[in-house]
């Protein structure tokens, strides 16, 4: 097996190709009248000296590549895997049946006239210095305008960014131990500040017809094989995103292929791939089958993050005095009320960007995801700030958290939303401790901030403690945290803030928030003294809040801020079926019901749900009330288990669990053959999450075999938006929302103090 690579822009020079002008004049002749100039005039005389310039550059390599290739097929072999660094892709793609040569130069030739148009910028190779080490130096030098442009080989990465941001950055680099060469290049290329000519560039390849892969190519932007329909906006984020080299170099690896050639100009190509492979392991994936649907979905993403990242106009607004005014600082925000994270990606990249946009903080949901999934939205969030994102711990899938929390500290992310943990895991302290250091001044530094949500006072205490002596020394000696962190973990909570929940959709306590909330305030006064913490622990409400008077509740309870949740479905920039969208609008205080979680039956967990119109709550109910009464499935009457099977599930019990087993780990499968009552737990499991997809899925939903999480505070949103602009969902906003929420409360105050002739004043 063998894999081909083409080489990018930086390897061109007079003379290249020589050998293969006369030998493809056919192809000469096609490109001179593409180009509308003499193709070998450049490559062989470059008389006007213009060959440096990226707009002459990148279809001179990519034609006397081209030829090289068509050159390598007389020998009768074909690769297994194509790859292209940056430009080379496009030569991948060619070599792979994508496009003709002739379509290929005419993208190439509009793609180095966008980008070469491009000025004010800069690139910059760093040897000697991890790409994580680089992120952390940049970060701590408040350089976070410059973007990795190129993750070349695991000791050289390239930046790109503003000229002056990246001139600053030298010294810092140098001082960590790097080799800084700066390229000589006219713009920040595979950067955020190619988004304006990546747009235009994909108004241009819309007008191309592409053809399946005949070979797999795999892409620069996501370091996997391109899927079909996914190769116009992989090659349009191409364009302001990092060229994934080294993952790309192990996942071909990965795929059993040892033998690497370099196909077209010079040896750069090759030279990196077996470096990569001194310096690194093959990348062993499985790989992941998207759904039609799915592929829509994130064309539909992808599309949408090139839009313009102007602010929209908003016609609510707060300026009112409740919430903590240093919690509001410290985030950057407009307003205490952030917007807590819905599953699947419910909210995704259009909502947190819209958040964003606000001066407001939301989360991405990611529960139900899987870690790629994840992936590919935070690349679109690349350069953002003020979003976070969700971590639950899936007691069904025990690896994913360290694999969703590594890829958090690999895009820097430094807010994280964290819910159902019961005590602390060594993958949570090191993503806290991610770039934490000493100041020279003596404060502590620690960038990665933890929101924790819980229901319970005794977890709460846990994460507003310092991590256990036993617990770092252990971690310590495992070489997981240094020892500067050691002794810093020691001063500092584990969690920044706590949101408590009494009410909420995904989480239903049992303690009334009024008996809550002042009982964990007193546990921080008290741990907030013993340890000394130079910073507060703020401490917010979620759950029911869809209101002013619900929102003013909780300040008046001490809260220092507030958390938005279900509500937000049924906004414009919520990643649901616009079916669902229309039930929530109408939704009423009384048409939620609370029901078992199929993932927690055992320790009592629930979960709200809407009853009214969809058949799921009825039906989940049923089951669990078959789940608790049988021993095992034979128990089961046969008559009732075929009305499951036909009216629930539409699929009998043992296809789908067939469908669900190579997801299990052993010990499940294991469990599932010896307990059949564990079986048609997983089975419930599976009705669960298929009932969620239904709710997303735009197709589908209207099924009514829809699992909609909603608390009862959408009625009592619906309620405050009723016979307004707003009833209507379209004209929903998450930022909206929240300022409605909140200048409401700021009125409802004053009216109550102005009733009782009372004065407010903060000091």
């Amino acid at each position: 097996m063998i894999a081909y690579l083409f080489p990018g822009q930086g390897v061109q020079f007079i003379g290249m190709g020589k050998e293969l002008f006369d030998k493809y004049g056919e192809y000469v002749e096609q490109a001179d009248e593409i180009l509308g100039y003499s193709i070998k005039d450049l490559c062989l005389n470059d008389k006007d000296n213009v060959l440096g310039l990226t707009q002459y550059t990148q279809p001179a390599l990519y034609f006397v590549n081209s030829l090289y290739y068509i050159q390598e097929l007389e020998s009768g072999v074909l690769p297994d895997y194509l790859a292209g660094h940056s430009l080379g892709e496009y030569n991948a793609l060619f070599a792979g049946g994508v496009f003709s040569f002739a379509d290929g130069l005419k993208l190439v030739k509009k793609r180095g006239e966008l980008m070469g148009s491009v000025n004010g910028g800069k690139m910059m190779a760093v040897k000697d210095l991890p790409v994580d080490k680089i992120r952390e130096v940049l970060l701590e030098s408040k350089l976070d305008r410059i973007d990795i442009a190129n993750l070349n080989v695991p000791s050289q990465t390239i930046i790109s960014g503003i000229a002056a941001d990246i001139d600053k950055s030298e010294a810092y680099l140098k001082k960590a131990g790097g080799v800084t060469i700066p390229l000589k290049v006219s713009g920040a290329f595979h950067s955020r500040y190619m988004k304006s000519v990546a747009l235009e560039f994909a108004e241009y390849i819309k007008g191309f017809e592409l053809n399946n892969m005949k070979i797999p190519v795999v892409s620069n932007y996501t370091a996997r094989v391109h899927k079909s329909d996914e190769i116009v906006d992989n090659l349009v984020a191409q364009i302001y995103s990092p060229v994934q080299w080294v993952e790309s170099i192990r996942y071909i690896w990965g795929k059993g292929i040892e033998d690497f050639k370099q196909i077209g100009v010079g040896r750069v190509a090759i030279n990196m791939a077996n470096k990569i492979k001194k310096e690194t392991t093959p990348l062993v994936v499985e790989e992941e089958i998207t759904s039609e649907q799915e592929i829509i979905e994130e064309v539909n993403e992808s599309i949408k993050s090139t839009e313009s990242m102007e602010t929209p106009e908003t016609s609510a607004t707060y300026e009112g005095k409740l919430g903590n005014p240093e919690f509001m600082k410290k985030y950057k925000l407009s307003i205490p009320c952030i917007a807590g994270p819905m599953h699947k990606g419910i909210s995704g990249y259009d909502f947190v960007k819209r958040l964003s946009d606000n001066a407001m903080l939301g989360f991405v949901g990611t529960r139900g995801l899987s870690v790629n999934e994840v992936k590919k939205i935070l690349i679109k969030l690349r350069g953002r700030k003020n979003f976070g994102v969700s971590v639950d711990i899936d007691p069904s899938n025990k690896d994913r958290e360290k694999e969703l929390l590594d890829l958090l500290m690999e895009e820097n992310i430094s807010i994280v939303h964290v819910s159902g943990y019961f005590n602390l895991t060594e993958n949570l302290i090191q993503y806290k401790l991610y770039g934490a250091k000493k100041l020279e001044n003596g404060q502590s530094y620690v960038p990665n901030k933890i929101f924790l949500k819980t229901t319970r006072p005794e977890i709460a205490e846990i994460f507003m403690s310092p991590v256990p002596d036993d617990m770092i020394k252990k971690m310590c000696e495992a070489g997981k945290i240094s020892e500067e962190q050691a002794e810093l973990v020691k001063k500092i909570p584990v969690a920044d803030e706590i949101i408590i929940v009494s009410l909420g959709a995904d989480k239903t306590g049992l303690i009334p928030i009024n008996a809550l909330l002042p009982q964990i305030m007193q546990r921080r006064t008290t741990l907030t003294k013993k340890y000394g913490y130079e910073e507060e622990i703020h401490i917010g409400v979620a759950g029911a809040i869809g209101d002013p008077a619900s929102a003013l509740e909780a300040f008046l309870l001490g809260a220092d801020f507030i958390m938005t949740g279900s509500v937000n479905q049924c906004t414009a920039e919520a990643a649901v079926s616009t079916w669902v969208k229309d039930k929530l609008q109408k939704v009423e205080v009384q048409d939620t019901e609370i029901i078992p979680s199929s993932h927690v039956y055992e320790i009592g967990m629930k979960l709200q749900v809407l009853k009214k119109g969809v058949f799921f709550a009825a039906r989940a109910m049923k089951l669990h009330e078959i789940y608790n009464r049988i021993s095992k499935m034979a128990d089961i009457e046969q008559s009732l288990l075929a009305q499951i099977q036909e009216k629930y599930f539409d699929k009998s019990v043992e296809e789908i669990y067939n469908e669900i087993k190579n997801k299990l780990s052993d010990a499940e499968k294991k469990r599932a053959e010896n307990d059949s009552k564990f079986k048609f737990g997983l089975i419930i499991s599976w009705y669960y999450d298929h009932c969620t997809n239904c709710a997303i899925d735009m197709e589908n939903a209207q099924n009514l075999n829809c699992l909609i999480l909603v608390s009862s505070a959408m009625g009592r949103m619906n309620l405050l938006l009723e016979n307004t602009e707003y009833t209507n969902w379209q004209n929903r906003h998450p930022d909206i929302l929240s300022k409605l929420i909140m200048s409401g409360a700021e009125q409802k105050l004053n009216d109550i103090l102005k009733k009782y002739n009372l004065s407010f004043t903060v000091s």
